[in-house]
């Protein structure tokens, strides 16, 4: 069907605007796990955008999905080729990717000197730490950093040639989010503390914590001028779960609001996975003008979210991911169709409760019962 791909970008339109489909959509919960269910590796799909593009449709070409947050390795593996250091890696699998251990780049006596001017503490501290072969002042580092910048711009330019690929193939399905995502202040400061020290930063040093999200905030906002309701920007967010309600209302949502709400004034929407269990905390999220914001959940119960912020606010259904994986396909068949029935067919969608990774995460005849249940049935 030659409108197949604008019919899909309508569909997911829908959920966020709560336009009644019909039916449930489906959104892929596959990354990694793509390379896996075609055979093939994570290091085919880093050497070349094209075999990248043949490797991540062929799942796509084979079950039906209305949409994808993210198409191929959303991770610039090749722009720390040589430089001493790789944020992320290829896992022994072949497929899946690992994050370094550690990511710190401000240490306890640095904090004042990254406040002071942040640009230039990455430019002379963080970055040099960060990939050793930056610290020698040679002509080779030089060629070293320029191949690093080729590598990123390969990275970003990559997703014009997979949205020309979509348009024709793997099942026509679009890309709902852009290929980077987008993390909030706090987010930010916390990787660059390092996991354990950034939380604990809010507790021996609230102020200096409010002042480092300050600054960081025009680093992470939009750029004027820059977006469009579709594709939507992609938002994970790991931090929020691990807060309490004072700490999430002083440090969080605060920089998180005025962020996104950057974005949505400049004509962007946004795709927010919150990861762990948010509780209360997710009725927030009201404070956002109605259908700008879409949510994937993880361990939250849907029922309650959607009571929560449902009315303005798309929400994910976080199909089990133990069905997709230890299930019969009659068992994925009845569950989906049991959950449609209870849950309606408007600012909803099908996902699972965790991105599909590695090739034991979901079996691909489960997937595709789902898809085809999405994709078939009416209640």
């Amino acid at each position: 069907m030659a409108n197949l791909y604008q019919q899909k970008i309508t569909t997911m339109n829908n959920v966020m605007n709560h336009v009644d489909n019909g039916r449930v959509p489906i959104l892929s919960p596959a990354q990694t796990w793509a390379i896996a269910y075609a055979g093939r590796t994570a290091q085919e799909c880093k050497e070349d955008a094209h075999k990248e593009c043949e490797i991540y449709g062929k799942y796509l070409e084979d079950m039906y999905f209305d949409g994808t947050p993210i198409f191929g390795i959303s991770r610039p593996l090749n722009a720390t080729n040589g430089l001493g250091f790789d944020p992320y890696f290829i896992s022994a699998d072949g497929v899946s990717l690992q994050c370094a251990s550690n990511l710190e780049i401000i240490n306890d006596d640095e904090i004042d000197r990254f406040l002071k001017n942040p640009y230039d503490f990455f430019r002379q501290v963080a970055l040099p730490r960060r990939f050793p072969a930056l610290q020698q002042d040679t002509p080779q580092t030089e060629q070293l950093l320029v191949n690093s910048i080729k590598a990123m711009m390969e990275f970003t330019g990559r997703e014009k040639i997979k949205i020309k690929y979509l348009k024709k193939h793997g099942g026509q399905t679009p890309m709902v989010c852009g290929s980077l995502p987008v993390f909030s202040p706090l987010e930010q400061y916390v990787m660059y503390r390092g996991f354990t020290k950034g939380l604990g930063d809010m507790r021996r040093r609230p102020e200096q914590v409010l002042e480092a999200c300050e600054k960081l905030l025009p680093i992470v906002s939009a750029q004027k001028g820059k977006h469009k309701p579709f594709p939507w920007l992609y938002n994970p967010i790991v931090v929020a779960t691990y807060l309490n309600m004072k700490q999430f209302e002083k440090f969080f949502w605060p920089f998180y609001k005025r962020m996104c709400g950057e974005y949505i004034n400049d004509g962007g929407k946004i795709l927010a996975h919150l990861e762990g269990s948010w509780g209360s905390k997710v009725e927030y999220f009201n404070e956002f003008p109605a259908n700008t914001v879409t949510v994937l959940l993880e361990e939250d119960n849907y029922e309650e979210v959607v009571k929560k912020i449902g009315d303005k606010v798309a929400v994910g259904y976080p199909f089990p991911i133990h069905l997709l994986r230890n299930g019969t396909v009659e068992e994925v068949r009845t569950e989906a169709k049991r959950i449609i029935d209870k849950i309606g067919t408007k600012g909803t969608f099908f996902t699972a409760e965790k991105c599909l990774i590695s090739a034991s995460d979901a079996r691909p005849e489960n997937l595709a019962a789902l898809c085809e249940v999405s994709r078939d049935y009416r209640p």
